[in-house]
């Protein structure tokens, strides 16, 4: 097709976009939810050298934010133009982008947010007189009104209905409670780094989180997850040539479903680096339970040139020139200071190629009591797939092989002799009385032993079974879990003879609480005891009488992975589907015959239990007619 014909055929020319689409578009990329919003204004307000930070909000964030400083203030001048596009006073030229060392730098934060919301800002310089201040409204992108606004020094944003001129963003919007606890994630971050800042944060009028100003990162710690947890925490520091880095590692034995709890903060800035948590998993080993994490708190430092922090528009995402210089670094710190508290064996790891061969501890110039783990020696290039030597990486799949079959070994659990002749019986039984099967239901069968202590063996009329007793037990305690909800009956609890305590950080105690009346149906009773701190009383009937603090931590601990990415309707079946399995008979226990009768008597009288809650098989079958053909007898 010729190309006067195309263009007349789509019927459009290039042409420039107004400012407000720009901005609208910008903000796409910079403003995702309320928590963009909250975490851009707070940036301008560490940026501004407040010590005092207070945010507020209503709905989620979605109908207002409010955020209030105590910082340098802005000029009337100032004001009017940090709403314009790409207006900053961070940078001057392309070559200043080699050495930023502010949380914002590109000036994208206010236009994008005043393109799609209600604004309304008022600022006074604090050198100015109280008269001087300024007030600043916009809507849409549009100023609406200028002038003289007496105030104190420093600086408010208010920002309402968000995303009112674009439904289809607001639409995407999660529940107010959930774009709630995304603030609190943000307000986390800074309030673990900026200690010398009083951060708070009011939902509804309601204080639900106050940072005090702490020099040390250790309370700071203390005051988002408690002090008992903090006090299960490992000082890690370190220094070479334009790296260093200081922070707080958490004991193997205090972790967490997912790495949500592992902040790292690059020259300040919180980001999330696939370098650094790699390096984190490979420092720990094999010292975690498998998709189990550490909660660890990094501050970095880097020479600006060996950074870019350019990379993303939200800047949590950050590019290293030396990926590997900086993951060894890492485990290096963090290895050091495991193997020095006994918790990393006899050292042998320390031996790998991966470390130096001297390390030694030096005190820092002028810095009385700070200690750095210095490298005498200069590191070898490793990749990071390919740490220790090929005989140790050998060795390790040797290990592992041999572990695994010796794991695998068959070992058939039969009934006692005694209870041998009344099995057989019943099997004869079987075979010379056949009755008829209904598919929709679990046939009458006869456990004959258990393999791999995990499988039941059963014989019925023409088939033999192989029943997965965890699978299958969860199955049924979680149907009985699910009819009592429904016919609004609390479940069965048990009181535990001590109480468990547990400390959990602001966004999981507003969590709790919001589900406690959920838990306590399904038989949990869980008494808010102040300051991030509950009590469990009691737990359901169906985890057994011998439940340990363990299985009652590991449980809450997936709840709150479990509301931390679901919808309410759909955490709840998960939440029933977690209890069911902390309850079900475990891999490795062994049953007698009665035990495996009883089963079998439960799964008779269930319905629906071909498959576990999680979709898999509970039951496989193997007809007489499938036997015969594999053994060539038809």
């Amino acid at each position: 097709m010729p190309l006067d014909e195309a263009r007349k055929k789509i019927g459009s020319t290039i042409r420039i976009l107004d400012r407000n689409t720009i901005n609208q578009i910008a903000a796409g990329e910079v403003i995702e939810r309320p928590a963009s919003v909250v975490k851009e204004l707070v940036e301008n307000s560490i940026d501004g050298g407040a010590d005092k930070i207070i945010v507020r909000v209503e709905e989620g964030g979605i109908k207002r934010i409010e955020v209030e400083d105590n910082g340098i203030g802005m000029t009337k001048e100032d004001a009017i133009l940090a709403f314009e596009k790409h207006a900053t006073s961070k940078i001057r030229s392309i070559e200043d982008l080699q050495h930023i060392s502010t949380l914002g730098f590109r000036g994208e934060a206010l236009p994008s947010i005043a393109s799609v919301a209600k604004v309304e800002m008022t600022t006074r310089r604090k050198e100015s007189p109280e008269e001087s201040g300024v007030l600043i409204r916009i809507e849409g992108g549009e100023k609406r009104e200028i002038k003289s606004f007496a105030r104190s020094p420093g600086t408010k944003v208010v920002v309402k209905d968000l995303f009112y001129n674009t439904p289809a963003r607001r639409n995407y919007l999660k529940t107010p409670r959930t774009e709630l606890n995304h603030i609190i994630d943000v307000m986390t971050r800074y309030a673990l780094y900026h200690g010398n800042i009083n951060m708070q944060l009011f939902h509804h009028g309601t204080r639900i989180m106050n940072s005090p100003k702490s020099s040390s990162l250790l309370m700071n710690i203390a005051s988002i997850y408690g002090k008992n947890t903090a006090k299960e925490f490992i000082e890690v520091e370190y220094a070479r040539d334009f790296f260093s880095l200081k922070g707080y590692i958490s004991k193997p034995s205090v972790n967490r479903a997912s790495r949500s709890h592992q902040y790292i903060y690059v020259n300040g800035r919180y980001v999330k680096s696939e370098v650094i948590y790699k390096a984190i998993k490979t420092a720990y080993g094999n010292l975690l339970p498998k998709e189990r994490y550490p909660i660890v708190v990094l501050k970095i430092q880097i020479a600006p040139g060996k950074v870019d922090v350019n990379v993303h528009p939200t800047k949590e995402e950050v590019r290293f020139s030396d990926d590997y210089m900086i993951m060894e670094g890492v485990v290096n710190a963090i290895r050091y200071q495991l193997y020095k508290h006994k918790l990393l064996g006899d050292g042998s790891e320390l031996g790998k190629p991966l470390y130096p061969e001297k390390v030694e501890i030096t005190q820092e110039a002028g810095g009385e009591g700070k200690r750095f783990l210095e490298i005498k020696e200069p590191f070898k290039r490793y990749k990071a797939e390919s740490f220790g030597t090929t005989v140790e990486r050998e060795k390790s799949r040797r290990r592992i092989s041999q572990r695994k079959s010796s794991q695998r070994q068959l070992r058939i659990d039969y009934p006692k002799e005694e209870e041998r002749k009344g099995l057989l019986e019943r099997v004869r039984h079987l075979r010379i009385e056949p009755k008829y099967v209904d598919e929709s239901k679990v046939p009458e069968m006869t456990p004959i032993g258990q393999i791999f202590e995990l499988y039941i063996l059963a014989v019925g009329v023409d088939s033999l079974y192989i029943i997965d007793q965890h699978a299958v037990h969860e199955k049924i305690i979680y149907e009985r879990l699910k009819k009592g909800l429904e016919k609004k009956e609390r479940g069965a609890r048990q009181k535990l003879i001590e109480p468990v305590h547990f400390e959990c950080t602001q966004k999981e105690e507003e969590i709790i609480k919001e589900h406690l009346f959920f838990l306590a149906k399904l038989g949990f009773e869980i008494v808010y005891f102040g300051k991030n701190t509950f009590l469990v009383k009691s737990v359901p009937s169906v985890l057994g009488r011998a439940v340990e603090k363990e299985t009652i931590f590991d449980i809450i601990e997936e709840m709150l992975d479990i509301y931390k990415r679901k919808k309410v309707v759909d955490s709840q079946d998960e939440v029933i589907k977690t209890v069911a399995c902390h309850s079900a008979i475990r891999k490795g226990k062994e049953l007698t015959l009665q035990e495996m009768e009883e089963l079998i008597r439960e799964i008779q009288s269930a319905e629906n239990i071909y498959s576990c809650p999680h979709g898999r098989p509970t039951i496989i079958s193997i007809s007489v007619e499938e036997l015969e053909k594999r053994f060539k007898r038809r």
